[in-house]
Order: structure tokens, then C-alpha cells, then sequence
């Protein structure tokens, strides 16, 4: 399954290690931010890894509230309906849950892991078990 990154710029270590783990479980992950070349078109980049996308996940962190990108890619994904069911979220710390409850709510997965490896292990099984899943689930990973 290719499955879109996306992160504050404030995250992007963490969500690189996430990146990392996840391909090593045998994702196709898709981060045109880290992907970019100095001169690339990075709206473009975008708009076409966003249309290859078979799933989106979004880190979770207090800098959610302050980045742009990660608005405009949660709005695309929540009213896309090729994303139906697989917007997942990976919230960094339990204590991080009040900062968005309005978009959390609205995401169909959801996981709370401090570290990448355990967050990517969860959505590996999640990932090869969902067939378009529906409902919405919260799983604790260490």
C-alpha cells in the first residue's frame, strides 16, 4: 500500500524515522517533502504523491497547530473520498490527545506511540489487515 507522510516541519526527524521503519515493513511511503529537490515544483510533488496515495498518515504533535501544510492535507484527506477509511493518525504522547479533539475525531485510525519503530510496527498490521476499512480505533503502542 503507498501511504502519504504528513508532518510539521518541527517533526520531520521523528516522522523520518516513521518513514524508515514503515519501508522496512514494506510500505511505500510517500514524503514528497523529504523526496524534494531544490527547483522541484513542490505543489505539484504533492498534488501527484496526495492522488498515488492509497492511505494518509498524519504525526500528531503540538506543532499540528501552527503548520499550514498539515491543514490543507487533512482537509484534502477528510473530504476525498479516495481516503475513506484510511486516514490514520500517529499521536506522539497521550498528554498530546486535547491539542486537536476536533480532528481527531475525525480520523478513522488512530494510535498513540512516543516512539517511530512501535508506531510503524502498529500500522504495519493495521495496514495489512485493513480492507478499506470502517469505524474508528485507538491502539497504544510503547
Amino acid at each position: 500500500m503507498r501511504v502519504f507522510m504528513s508532518y510539521a516541519e518541527t517533526d520531520r526527524d521523528w516522522a523520518r524515522r516513521l518513514t524508515i521503519s514503515l519501508r522496512k515493513s514494506g510500505l511505500d511511503v510517500l514524503d514528497p517533502y523529504a523526496e524534494a529537490f531544490p527547483g522541484d515544483n513542490l505543489h505539484l510533488a504533492l498534488g501527484k504523491a496526495l492522488e498515488r496515495a492509497g492511505a494518509i498518515v498524519f504525526v500528531i504533535s503540538p506543532s499540528l497547530r501552527s503548520s499550514g501544510r498539515m491543514s490543507a492535507e487533512l482537509q484534502y484527506a477528510l473530504v476525498g473520498s479516495q481516503f475513506e477509511g484510511r486516514v490514520w493518525g500517529i499521536v506522539r504522547s497521550r498528554k498530546l490527545a486535547p491539542i486537536a479533539p476536533g480532528i481527531l475525531r475525525h480520523l478513522k485510525r488512530l494510535i498513540v506511540a512516543r516512539d517511530p519503530a512501535a508506531a510503524a510496527r502498529r500500522l504495519a498490521e493495521e495496514f495489512r489487515g485493513q480492507r478499506g476499512g470502517r469505524g474508528s480505533r485507538a491502539h497504544a503502542a510503547s
